[in-house]
């Protein structure tokens, strides 16, 4: 026999999740964590650790060898001298092997910072499906144009003022989607504090700013559509009249957009 349902139960739970998400103390633990994964940050912390170990292994060489050399001028004492002397042929193979890898990853060019996430309203908010599509595509232009600034292997195909066009466009959108995704919320605020007789007011703008993010969101995904298209065709013919085509398409969008957010509500 299945429970009875629990309306005030579940809006208790609805509304208690909705606000641990939007907890500032959830999300600085978020955003620590997720700068601790960083590609950045992980390569950084490689590097120290190499320089940290040819330091070490360094110092421990240049006591040891010097140890033998003072054994071996004044003590003469054979069996020690010869052992700090193996010693310090050992700690420095591993110095010069520590002192290779730490100039291979300095010679690797470091990996684009990770976009910092933003906070999605919460669940209940006809801007949180929006918003969370933004997120997304968001976090997959990062990437996709990470990719075409530092091919690997090989020059970047895409000019380098095409790229910043797109990603300007791109966070100028972005930035302006969530100004209305915060007018959507602030009146849907102010609907759950009205009296219930004039909430059917507020309807018609709510549906209409929810219609302009999902439409704002669409017109952002196009964008990243056309840098998979140039991400794409760069990999696979990097020399062909595909890669321009690409670009300009991606050029082409990204102005599109920049001139459309210019007319999103404020």
């Amino acid at each position: 026999m299945g429970s009875a349902r629990n309306p005030f139960g579940e809006l208790v739970s609805q509304v208690v999740g909705d606000q641990v998400r939007a907890s500032p103390v959830v999300d600085e633990v978020r955003r620590r964590f997720n700068a601790w994964r960083d590609p950045r940050a992980k390569a950084l912390r490689a590097r120290k650790r190499a320089v940290r170990a040819t330091t070490t292994w360094g110092g421990l060489t240049a006591v040891s060898g010097g140890g033998a050399a003072l054994e071996f001028a004044y003590v003469n004492d054979g069996a020690f001298a010869y052992g700090l002397a193996g010693f310090g042929a050992l700690t420095l193979i591993a110095t010069l092997s520590s002192g290779m890898r730490t100039r291979r990853l300095y010679k690797v060019p470091l990996p684009e910072p990770a976009r910092e996430r933003q906070a999605l309203p919460p669940n209940s908010s006809r801007a949180h499906e929006p918003m969370r599509r933004l997120d997304a595509a968001e976090q997959t232009l990062h990437e996709l144009l990470g990719e075409l600034r530092t091919p690997s292997g090989a020059v970047p195909v895409v000019p380098g003022g095409s790229l910043d066009s797109a990603a300007g466009a791109a966070a100028t959108a972005a930035e302006n989607l969530r100004g209305l995704a915060a007018r959507l919320q602030a009146i849907e605020r102010s609907r759950a504090a009205t009296a219930p007789a004039d909430r059917a007011a507020l309807d018609e703008p709510i549906e209409t700013l929810a219609g302009q993010l999902h439409e704002g969101v669409d017109e952002y995904g196009k964008l990243v559509a056309a840098a998979a298209r140039t991400v794409a065709a760069s990999a696979t013919r990097p020399s062909s009249t595909a890669v321009t085509e690409a670009t300009d398409e991606l050029s082409g969008l990204a102005s599109a957009l920049q001139e459309l957010s210019r007319h999103f509500p404020r």
